[in-house]
């Protein structure tokens, strides 16, 4: 069983998080906001014998497809960085200039903050939020870095001693950086949609 990390696109206030906040759903729904939209972008049905309850599940569900309704696209405003989480924020780490850089390149990848003390993804890791205007000072940070400036920083040894997770599986560092090339992209892209809509992210490890 490995980690993966995703990030999503949430409003700062919506039906979803008021009833998490007030406990009228589990916390732990949070981790599951993508996996439903992509259900639902495949057009399956409801997902049958959930393990926290029909009726509480039926809420879930109604909440994201309020969302649906009221923020056109925001079921396709995500970010998917797989296993390669920690492979991206090192890089985005040493393409920072200041402190207050490495803390965006920190924060784009795990959030700012924990939705809830108690906000734990199934397999116990801290689910995060970052609200709109850092979402907004992150954008503006990462249209500054290019592919070239990632490539410059791209040392496979320095990755496998850092210890980043999932490195040492690595056996094509060409392949790797392929990868790394295109979850950049795709980083740049979310975050930009993002501030276009006015939103926050809601970042998930499981």
């Amino acid at each position: 069983m490995g980690w993966e990390l995703q990030l999503n696109a949430l409003p700062s206030k919506c039906t979803l998080l008021e009833n998490v906040v007030s406990s009228d759903i589990d916390v732990e729904y949070l981790s599951f906001v993508r996996r439903y939209f992509s259900l639902r972008r495949e057009q399956h049905s409801r997902v049958n014998k959930f393990p926290y309850g029909e009726a509480e599940y039926k809420q879930f569900v109604d909440a994201l497809e309020e969302l649906v309704e009221t923020h056109s696209g925001i079921e396709n405003r995500y970010c998917d960085l797989s296993r390669r989480f920690d492979w991206i924020k090192w890089l985005l780490m040493k393409c920072a200039l200041s402190e207050e850089e490495e803390s965006l390149a920190v924060t784009a990848i795990t959030g700012q903050s924990n939705v809830l003390p108690s906000a734990r993804s199934t397999q116990g890791f801290p689910i995060r939020w970052t609200p709109a205007d850092k979402c907004e000072l992150i954008h503006i940070w990462l249209s500054g870095i290019t592919e070239e400036d990632i490539k410059s920083k791209y040392a496979p040894v320095l990755m496998y001693d850092a210890h980043l997770y999932k490195w040492h599986q690595t056996r094509d560092t060409d392949e790797a950086f392929g990868w790394i090339v295109r979850d950049f992209t795709a980083l740049k892209r979310f975050y930009e949609d993002v501030v276009d809509h006015s939103e926050a992210v809601l970042i998930v490890t499981d």
